[in-house]
């Protein structure tokens, strides 16, 4: 049986309502429900003990934010884009290799490949720890039809018609070797930046600082580069961030961030620091955790900056830009690397 569009719609706005109160603590009374919140407990025991990175607050972020996407008039505004979709035949085996640098960062691919009616066969990080494993029980408990399209592998991926990766700028490498008989959508290292022209005001900074925070600034889509006009003063900045300073009390991220701190006061340096983040000024876009890069530029320049590193930025956040705040909240038409999922699956033949 080959579920319609709308059937397939339906369910994903039907997961998305049932994220929505897992999350929240919310879940209805029924037997069903409070089963869930019981193995959702367990799971995230387990998930914290293998990575310390996916904290309970971590992870319900991610969850809100997949429920908010899965609005019915949010699928039907992004799917309208492709009127080709409703004829689709789909059923290609699709592999998609997952990162596990913050939580449920593959769920885009998963509803991409179903959505699209193709056979979803996943290869999970070892430190993702189930969580999308745990979404697709949900999703088939919705519609049972998914049991036949969704799969998840220990082993390494074959027997594939495409692929779908994310990884660093080597395992990118890897993949294209390893694949290269197969039509492959590869992404590889990017980083999130964002321009600020002096007249953010103190809610828009502390916006910004979700941005950088999120996920302890593990994700792509974290700001890691704060590009800022000629002579600006890091006071507002500083004040704005300060509400995240029980980042510190995370081990992780305190290790780290005493080591850069250890770093920058050996070397010669340009650098401020808070108390728990560290300001430096750096050309780089990609920084450690504990650690921000800022870099003034000239008037009229930033254009020019950002086309010149295209292809290492992965979202801009700035007044004219992603709102700030919105960094980790895309839009589901705001493709990673910029290259469009759906497009690229609907193409196969």
């Amino acid at each position: 049986m080959t579920l319609p569009l709308n059937k397939r719609i339906d369910s994903f706005v039907e997961l998305g309502k049932i994220l929505g109160r897992l999350a929240s603590g919310n879940l209805n009374s029924g037997k069903s429900e409070q089963t869930l919140a019981l193995n959702f407990q367990d799971l995230q025991k387990n998930i914290t003990s293998l990575n310390s990175w996916f904290t309970p607050e971590q992870v319900k972020n991610a969850l809100l934010a997949i429920s908010r996407s899965l609005d019915i008039y949010m699928l039907e505004k992004w799917l309208a884009f492709y009127p080709d979709l409703k004829q689709a035949s789909g059923r290609k085996k699709i592999g998609v290799i997952i990162a596990g640098n913050i939580p449920l960062v593959g769920f885009h691919d998963f509803l991409s490949v179903l959505i699209t009616n193709n056979i979803f066969i996943g290869k999970l990080s070892r430190r993702e720890g189930g969580l999308l494993k745990f979404i697709s029980k949900i999703l088939t408990y919705i519609e049972p039809e998914y049991q036949n399209q969704i799969r998840f592998l220990d082993e390494n991926i074959d027997n594939i018609d495409a692929l779908i990766a994310t990884g660093s700028d080597n395992t990118a490498r890897y993949f294209n070797y390893s694949f290269k008989n197969l039509p492959t959508l590869i992404r590889k290292n990017r980083n999130g930046i964002a321009v600020l022209d002096g007249s953010e005001t103190a809610i828009q900074l502390k916006e910004l600082a979700k941005d950088v925070f999120s996920y302890f600034g593990l994700g792509c889509r974290n700001v890691s580069k704060i590009y800022v006009p000629e002579s600006y003063s890091l006071k507002p900045l500083i004040l704005a961030f300060k509400d995240y300073k029980s980042q510190l009390d995370h081990q992780g991220y305190r290790n780290n961030y005493k080591y850069q701190l250890a770093i920058a006061n050996m070397g010669n340096v340009n650098f401020t620091d808070s108390g728990f983040l560290i300001f430096k000024n750096n050309t780089g876009l990609s920084s450690p955790i504990g650690t921000i890069f800022y870099q003034e530029y000239l008037k009229n320049t930033i254009h020019e900056i950002i086309s010149l590193y295209k292809d290492q930025i992965q979202c801009v956040v700035g007044n004219g830009y992603i709102p700030f705040g919105k960094a980790q909240e895309p839009e589901l038409r705001e493709y990673a690397d910029g290259i469009d999922t759906i497009k690229f699956l609907l193409a196969l033949k």
